[in-house]
């Protein structure tokens, strides 16, 4: 199965100058690249005993479902995406005649209508979010939790991915279950680009310091402008996402769950934030010489033209790579990290979907809720048709798309996923004004992190006691 030109909405692109938007028209269906944000901590994993390791997801069968079900979901008719998404809802409807889904797309993406739709008393049954949000959706009332369907149908914690499961597990509840699941990061280079300069470029570097010696032999300038860099770390989808892998490749993390204490400023976050500004420092002082590459193109563009040597990169970079250099040898491997031990860290992000309060079809929902994210059918529709990776462990669709060599480095990656984007853990909203500033070399990093730590730790708390007065409520 192909699709032609699809680009999922994507919120790693939201503080990006890398060109997350390019929607190259190539007959493909692995273009899937979206970050989510959110915040929760890992709640228990075992609601019921598992099926065996390795066993296949079953199909699922409609019961009872009788009436045709409203959707909400990100995707404007116009966008590259919406004629997968309704293959994959007319999939459904084929082995549920009764109960088709009537979509409805709410693009950008916000909670206004969802919620003016359940004052009014008319919501619809389901929903799709991201789903790191779930920490906000939930206080709010906006899903049904799900847990009596989980253990009905014998689905536990171990049949998703680790951090899949974390989102959905959240506050020790069952929420919302995926429809498609983004690995960040898969760690791209251009072959030529490497031999050219000497560099192995058979095998990718593992580690910070082996980055750093490619880079003096692959850098290049000429009248004072750079023609040719091997990396540009802040560059790296944004400067959350660059904080995300800096922190997570050192070792550090970004949130204490016993103490509940946010830790911006752990040491090993500072020392990868450090690395990333003396590369500042070291392309020119601040990030704008370096950043002159990236003016009027994309990171595909650049990959392809040979003018940066390595890159993380979302899947629907990779076909959008081939269609600009039909010829291009890219490698693949992890992230490097700080030592060899700590290379190929994966944090995840994607569109999950979940039942919605007071529609009384609840028991309809999760007909289509469990077929997407925990069946055979279902997760391998959502593969042939969109390129969407599953979030269900045992799912065939990674099979499908591992047959498609724009989509191996991913479906390698998920597998090795673990964490979830960094404000995930304390749920909050992120200033990271000062990192920019340290990143120029306006401030120093260690300060730039304690400011940060400081103030979110100021919103973790405030919102922990809006949240207990809601409840004593």
């Amino acid at each position: 199965m192909t699709m032609e030109g699809v680009a999922w909405p994507d919120e790693a692109c939201a503080d990006s100058t890398m060109g997350c938007s390019e929607t190259p028209a190539q007959t493909r269906r692995s273009l899937v690249a979206h970050l989510a944000r959110g915040a929760a901590a890992l709640a228990g994993s075992g609601l019921v005993a598992c099926a065996g390791p390795g066993a296949a997801p079953p199909a699922a069968q409609g019961k009872g479902c009788s009436q045709p079900m409203e959707i909400y979901h990100p995707f404007a008719d116009t966008s590259a995406v919406a004629p997968g998404l309704r293959r994959v809802f007319a999939d459904f409807a084929s082995s549920h005649p009764q109960c088709s889904l009537q979509p409805v797309p709410i693009a950008p993406f916000n909670t206004e209508k969802l919620i003016a739709s359940m004052a009014g008393g008319a919501p619809p049954p389901l929903s799709m979010l991201p789903p790191t949000q779930v920490t906000t959706w939930v206080p709010q009332g906006l899903l049904e939790p799900l847990e009596p369907y989980l253990k009905r149908d014998k689905l536990a914690g171990s049949d998703f991915l680790p951090p899949v499961w974390e989102t959905m597990s959240w506050g020790g509840g069952a929420w919302h279950l995926p429809v498609q699941v983004d690995p960040n990061f898969p760690f791209f280079w251009n072959k030529a680009v490497l031999r050219s300069a000497g560099v192995n470029a058979d095998r990718g570097p593992q580690t910070m310091d082996e980055l750093d010696q490619a880079a003096q032999k692959i850098n290049r300038e000429s009248g004072g402008q750079w023609e040719r860099l091997a990396f540009v770390p802040w560059q790296w989808y944004g400067t959350s996402n660059a904080l995300s892998a800096m922190g997570y490749t050192h070792g550090g993390t970004f949130f204490d769950k016993e103490r509940k204490r946010v830790t911006y400023n752990h040491p090993q976050v500072v020392k990868g934030v450090e690395w990333m500004a003396s590369w500042a420092q070291r392309l020119g002082g601040t990030r704008a010489r370096a950043d002159q590459l990236f003016a009027g193109t994309n990171i595909s563009a650049l990959i392809a033209d040979g003018k940066i040597g390595f890159a993380p990169l979302v899947s629907i970079a990779v076909p959008a790579i081939k269609q600009l250099s039909p010829t291009i040898e890219l490698g693949h491997g992890g992230l490097p990290g700080a030592t060899a031990a700590q290379a190929g860290v994966v944090w995840t992000g994607g569109w999950h979907v979940g039942a919605i309060p007071g529609s009384k079809r609840t028991d309809d929902a999760w007909e289509f809720i469990r077929w997407i994210g925990a069946s055979g059918e279902g997760t391998s529709a959502v593969a042939q048709q969109m390129g969407g990776l599953p979030g269900h462990a045992k799912s065939p669709g990674f099979e499908i798309l591992s047959r498609d060599s724009s989509m191996v480095a991913h479906v390698e990656a998920i597998k090795r996923a673990k964490f979830l984007p960094h404000s995930f853990y304390h749920g909050v909203s992120v200033d990271l004004a000062p990192l920019e500033q340290a990143l120029d070399g306006a401030r120093t990093v260690k300060a730039a992190l304690d400011e940060i730590t400081e103030k979110t730790q100021v919103r973790y708390e405030q919102q922990q006691a809006e949240q207990a007065q809601k409840k004593r409520s």
